[in-house]
């Protein structure tokens, strides 16, 4: 593994790949002004672009998507808080050490060859 990929935890191609398969799906739980209404206190599963499954706890949500043939990395999973706090966090900025061209060329290159 490339130092990109020991810092992301899988392959860097990989990473993007994902990433662009769930941008809908981030997108339907970050742009939901009525996410905390619909589903407060609950786990939600998106995948394809929508909130899919539902569920009280993580384990029981996990256990849904085995059940719906779902792997994990196709889903983007997430608590919806009623009352979420503001965390202020003070993160090192390990992209800063690694060499940003390289990532970024990356992922130039995983784009233009989906042209």
């Amino acid at each position: 593994m490339s130092e990109g990929d020991d810092w992301v935890g899988v392959p860097v191609k990989e990473f993007f790949d994902t990433l662009r398969k769930n941008v809908k799906s981030f997108d339907v739980i970050w742009s939901d002004p009525d996410l905390v209404s619909k589903y407060p206190q609950k786990w939600i599963a998106a995948f394809d672009g929508k909130v899919q499954l539902v569920e009280e706890d993580l384990e029981s949500l996990l256990q849904s998507l085995k059940e719906h043939d779902v792997p994990r990395g196709q889903a983007v999973i997430e608590f919806v808080e009623e009352n979420p706090r503001t965390l202020i966090l003070n993160v090192n900025r390990r992209l800063q050490d690694l060499s940003r061209e390289a990532i970024y060329a990356g992922m130039d290159t995983h784009t233009s060859s989906r042209s």
